[in-house]
């Protein structure tokens, strides 16, 4: 990843418009969110939001990301509101299957004065643990309910619980970044008892190169549920212990 000035464009070389690269504008906002759910036709039927820690990209030169309920359900509800509205913008436009039950996961920055601003959307739900998120915050099990929807004769179902737009807690994953090395050390599996849900997806022995670039070079992700603000962040602190129990050792490349 680098970024470029605008005036740079046109002196960019060749091979920079192969397939391989893309070349997106680099938005300078404080906050990314998702927004995540469901359509019936082209109205949106399930509809969440939630943020990042800190900008994605930006993320993978740190240590870890989270991703969590929305802080603007309680300080600011007008985004909220804001979001859907625009969400339901793009779809309308956007959609092809204005039919059917269509999941979507978009990603959106917020401007300093609270104004959206569209990055990207696909027909999918999000990673993350993101229908885990939405189950502690809902009590809503969005794939089994996407896929009893998809498979009805009427995109209707009669004990579909009320689709509440406010979540009745706090939830956020955490997933800290694998660093440079061989796994030598890992958390166990009953560290994280006290955790909603905890996946070890890392072994003793895995190497990496240190360098990310997605969103799962994870050794581990958890999920944490809490009702308050101070109680969700104790839990983070809990993870961000818990993930430096993960120990590399420097692998020597030229030994054979």
């Amino acid at each position: 990843m680098h970024k470029i000035n605008r005036s740079e464009v046109s002196n960019l070389p060749n091979d920079i418009y192969s397939g391989n690269y893309i070349i997106e504008e680099f938005v300078n906002a404080p906050v990314m969110v998702t927004c995540d759910g469901y359509t019936i036709g082209d109205k949106i039927s399930r509809f969440s939001v939630h943020e990042y820690d800190k900008q994605l990209l930006q993320s993978f030169s740190e240590p870890y990301l989270i991703l969590r309920t929305s802080h603007f359900y309680e300080s600011n509800p007008q985004i909220i509101n804001d979001l859907k509205a625009e969400s339901q913008k793009a779809l309308k436009t956007l959609l092809r299957n204005k039919s059917g039950v269509n999941p979507f996961h978009f990603e959106w920055f917020v401007s300093s004065d609270g104004k959206p601003i569209f990055n990207e959307v696909g027909r999918r739900f999000g990673g993350g643990n993101l229908t885990t998120i939405i189950e502690s915050e809902y009590g809503v099990n969005l794939l089994k309910e996407y896929w009893e929807l998809e498979t009805s004769n009427t995109n209707t179902l009669t004990n579909i619980k009320p689709k509440e737009d406010t979540p009745n807690n706090l939830t956020a994953t955490f997933m800290p970044y694998k660093k440079k090395g061989k796994i030598i050390s890992l958390p166990q599996q009953q560290d994280f008892d006290w955790t909603y849900e905890t996946r070890i997806l890392s072994k003793i022995g895995d190497t990496s190169n240190g360098k990310t670039t997605i969103v799962t070079d994870i050794p581990f992700i958890s999920t944490v549920q809490a009702q308050t603000e101070d109680e969700l962040q104790h839990k983070i602190k809990r993870l961000i212990n818990l993930s430096k129990k993960v120990v590399y050792k420097k692998v020597d490349n030229k030994k054979k």
